[in-house]
């Protein structure tokens, strides 16, 4: 009996999604714009004055390779390496 109640729920959760792929591939609206789609001319659009930098030192570490930098509110500085992270 627990069986045949699982078998029915696994059919009808499929049934369900189904019908939400058709509704969403054949019934979709031409006005609705996919929000995950890339465009450049946005990006080219930018105030470039805003993306100016100036270089005030550097940081010397103890890690072989850096995979990436953060910093938090207060202005520490977290750098990631290959088995460490530096603080």
């Amino acid at each position: 009996m627990k069986q045949k109640i699982i078998i029915i729920s696994a059919l009808l959760l499929l049934l369900a999604l189904v019908a939400f792929m058709v509704k969403d591939f054949f019934f979709n609206k031409p006005g609705n714009n996919n929000p995950y789609k890339f465009e450049l001319e946005n990006i080219r659009s930018g105030d470039t004055s805003m993306t100016a930098y100036s270089e005030t030192g550097q940081i010397k570490t103890s890690l072989a390779e850096i995979h990436g930098m953060a910093t938090d509110n207060s202005g520490n500085i977290y750098v990631a390496g290959k088995m460490a992270l530096k603080f």
